[in-house]
């Protein structure tokens, strides 16, 4: 755990604007990018963002509209801010200042799907930002916090040579957004300062760009250092409450914004404090872990939740955790998932983990040799999660890769998939999890679990006697047990049966998994019903649509997976899901995915069936 701070040390953790060396000793095509980026923007007009765009959420659940402006004045700044510190010569202050005012005067600097009004006695959120309402911090006020902070900590004396009243007017816009309603209230959910609170990415996200503010401006905000160990309480909740395993319930997609977060906070209080000890902590250790052993291989990763198949992550990052934490394998997975990239970190593509990009910006002195191959963990268990992985061969992505998983379905962005499953083959999608859509208001209302991707009924589960799974977290696996076989593979079993309604006389549903190296795997489902309304479906997602292969009971799932059933057992039937959001196109580069239907013939009340997936 963190420990309070005592004494608040000048924080200087990157050059100064008048260093000019070490500015200038940037990778060139970094300060090429950065400076053509700007002379575009120089001079262009400043987007403005009309009420309307705000109140789109509010009206019809859209975001999109309204970010996109929101973003491109905040991106604009930073790169700005990036080539002033670069040339250094004063050319692109004006601009700055021209974006500092403007967001400045922006009544609310919350997302529009973030404005909750949860300090408000309505019943709903208001549609636009109530300024008699106390100020709330999310997300990306957190990150408009942090932005300013950097420009002041770089340029705050150039400002201040052309315009005092501008310099002043950050101060005051940073601690009346910011640094003073956080100390003011412990009722924001995400702080978890309150009780039981769950903390998720929010909680680590928010911490660590507050943290910045705090430091930055420790001079000239009295509260700073009261400010700094808020933050240190809420990120000990954070690391207290998060599983001992290192598991991210929100999926790899979340990892950057949740565990990485806290490294972050981590290394920002270690310019101001010895966090040393911190980095010794198994926990610690397990967090940073977690991302290796989900990797799949070829960029994919084991995506359940909220989380798309395809993952970027903070690889620099991760290399400087490697080696704070004697982390051997994570040091190289780093450098590996890094592959040939230059030493220094690309162009920014948004303002998101400002502290992170200047940390990996400065952090390199010189290129480290990438590694030309990573050994995988050959076998995975999550057992506070309850997410297995498991592969082939640890040396190589080639094989068989398998995943499963138990758990609630009240999980951070969930999903209704108690005993889902994803296989792949060399890296290729077999069975796969669709991932999660664009966020819309819908998208977090009550009729999330109307979109078919957060329904079990498309997820790798059973439909029993025609119920589909519950959200809630009652609605769980239990008596979940993981046996680890010798030669690398594992027998995982657990009850889904507490994840579907009453109802549904759903008595009993064991589902067995025996994965076997080389070989592929097998799920046994055992069930007992106290009556039959309906017959049993086992749903399947396929990446690629399923084709016979001339022998009965064998479907050809992908070039080199088939899938064998009792034909006298169940009827088949193949439905091709159509992606109806673009979110999905980006994450598989496809327009659909195929659902796999076997339904059982009968009226038994209790059954064994199996499923084998394996080579040809």
């Amino acid at each position: 755990m963190l420990v309070p701070v005592r004494v608040l040390h000048e924080f200087k953790p990157f050059p100064a604007y008048t260093d000019r060396e070490a500015w200038e000793g940037l990778n060139g095509e970094l300060k090429t990018g950065l400076c053509e980026a700007a002379q575009k923007i120089k001079g262009t007009e400043w987007e403005s963002i009309p009420a309307a765009l705000y109140l789109d959420f509010f009206r019809n659940g859209d975001r999109r509209r309204f970010q996109a402006r929101y973003d491109a004045r905040r991106y604009r700044l930073y790169v700005l801010l990036l080539a002033e510190c670069i040339e250094g010569r004063g050319e692109y202050l004006d601009e700055i200042i021209n974006g500092v005012w403007l967001v400045s005067e922006e009544t609310s600097w919350v997302y529009s799907a973030h404005n909750y009004g949860w300090h408000a006695k309505d019943s709903k959120p208001p549609e636009l930002p109530n300024i008699e309402y106390p100020v709330f911090i999310d997300l990306f006020s957190a990150e408009t916090g942090a932005l300013f902070s950097w420009i002041y900590y770089f340029l705050s004396d150039a400002i201040g040579a052309l315009s005092p009243l501008v310099k002043r007017r950050i101060e005051l816009e940073v601690e009346r957004r910011i640094l003073a309603p956080f100390l003011e209230h412990d009722d924001y959910g995400w702080s978890c300062l309150q009780g039981n609170e769950k903390p998720n990415n929010w909680t680590a996200w928010i911490n660590s760009n507050l943290l910045v503010s705090y430091l930055v401006f420790a001079k000239s905000f009295s509260g700073a250092l009261e400010g700094v160990n808020k933050t240190i309480r809420s990120m000990n909740i954070f690391i207290d409450r998060y599983p001992e395993d290192g598991g991210c319930d929100e999926g790899p997609g979340y990892f950057n914004a949740a565990a990485a977060s806290l490294f972050d906070f981590i290394e920002e209080l270690s310019e101001t404090a010895d966090v040393s000890p911190v980095w010794e902590t198994a926990k610690l250790r397990n967090m940073a872990a977690y991302i290796y052993k989900v990797c799949i291989g070829k960029g994919y990763f084991v995506n359940y939740a909220d989380a798309p198949p395809r993952v970027g992550s903070a690889w620099d990052l991760l290399e400087r955790i490697g080696k704070k934490t004697g982390d051997e394998r994570l040091l190289k997975f780093a450098r590996w998932r890094n592959g040939e990239k230059p030493s220094f970190p690309s162009l920014p593509g948004r303002v998101c983990m400002s502290f992170r990009f200047f940390a990996d910006l400065f952090g390199k002195k010189e290129a480290e040799r990438a590694e030309p191959e990573f050994s995988f963990p050959q076998l995975s268990w999550f057992k506070d999660i309850q997410v297995v992985t498991a592969r082939d061969r640890e040396d190589r992505e080639d094989g068989f890769f398998f995943s499963a998983k138990g758990g609630n379905n009240q999980e951070s962005h969930n999903h209704n998939d108690i005993g889902n499953f994803i296989l792949y083959y060399n890296s290729h999608p077999v069975i796969v999890d669709a991932g999660s859509r664009t966020y819309t208001r819908s998208v977090f209302g009550e009729s999330r679990y109307s979109f078919w991707n957060h329904r079990s009924s498309y997820h790798n589960t059973p439909d029993i006697n025609g119920f589909e799974q519950m959200p809630g977290s009652a609605y769980r696996a239990g008596d979940v047990s993981f046996v680890p076989e010798k030669d690398g593979g594992v027998h995982v079993s657990m009850d889904i049966s507490p994840a579907y309604p009453a109802e549904s006389g759903v008595n009993f549903y064991r589902r067995n998994f025996v994965f076997k190296p080389g070989e592929g795997l097998t799920i046994t489902d055992s069930y007992r019903l106290s009556v039959w309304k309906g017959p049993l479906v086992l749903n399947l997602l396929c990446h690629d649509r399923p084709v016979p292969t001339g022998e009965n009971g064998k479907l050809l799932l992908s070039s080199a997976v088939v899938l064998e059933y009792n034909p006298e057992d169940f009827s088949v039937e193949t439905e091709e899901v159509v992606f109806d959001d673009a979110a999905f196109h980006a994450a598989w580069q496809k327009d659909s995915l195929f659902r796999l239907r076997l339904t059982l013939r009968g009226q038994d009340r209790e059954r064994t069936i199996r499923q084998r997936f394996a080579l040809p």
